[in-house]
């Protein structure tokens, strides 16, 4: 990965098995991480070792079967507004 990361955000599905490896190497190389998943508990529970890790990590809980279309929208909305470009930081609201 090239650069700082910090005007990048990386989102990672939680369903896909190799998820939860994924955001754990992304954090480790600076990257703010949304975690997307139908299960609530496990994802807060990765978060809380992410952010103990100083990670910048965000939670969006979908229903079963993936993301609907206003999911995704939550998404892009969640990201600009927790994730904001060239500032590096996390908004105050980045979930469990």
């Amino acid at each position: 990965m090239s650069g700082d990361g910090s005007r990048a955000v990386a989102v990672v599905p939680l369903a896909w098995g190799a998820g939860p490896a994924l955001a754990r190497r992304l954090v480790a190389a600076g990257q703010a991480v949304v975690l997307v998943a139908d299960d609530g508990g496990a994802a807060g529970v990765l978060a809380a070792e992410l952010r103990a890790a100083q990670g910048r990590v965000a939670v969006l809980v979908t229903g079963e079967g993936g993301p609907t279309d206003a999911e995704l929208e939550a998404l892009v909305e969640m990201v600009g507004e927790l994730f904001p470009a060239g500032t590096g930081e996390v908004g105050s609201d980045a979930g469990p």
